[in-house]
């Protein structure tokens, strides 16, 4: 999800994932993946607030497992 600067820090791309992966659970899909710089501290607190976490092959790529 990428976003202009002046719509940083006003929780557009929050709501955004959170529509993203509410349609994609009603629809079965059971992972989703993600590449974050791992430099973009917002993003990456961003997406831990909804439960994703490095899934070890790169320090760039995380992983949201249905139920988790």
């Amino acid at each position: 999800i990428v976003t202009r600067k002046e719509y940083y820090r006003k929780g557009l791309a929050s709501a955004m994932l959170c529509v993203w992966l509410t349609e994609a659970q009603q629809k079965g899909i059971s992972r989703c993946f993600t590449w974050i710089n791992e430099h973009n501290a917002p993003s990456l607190r961003m997406y831990e607030t909804f439960h994703f976490v490095q899934n070890g092959r790169t320090s760039k790529q995380f992983i949201l497992k249905q139920g988790e």
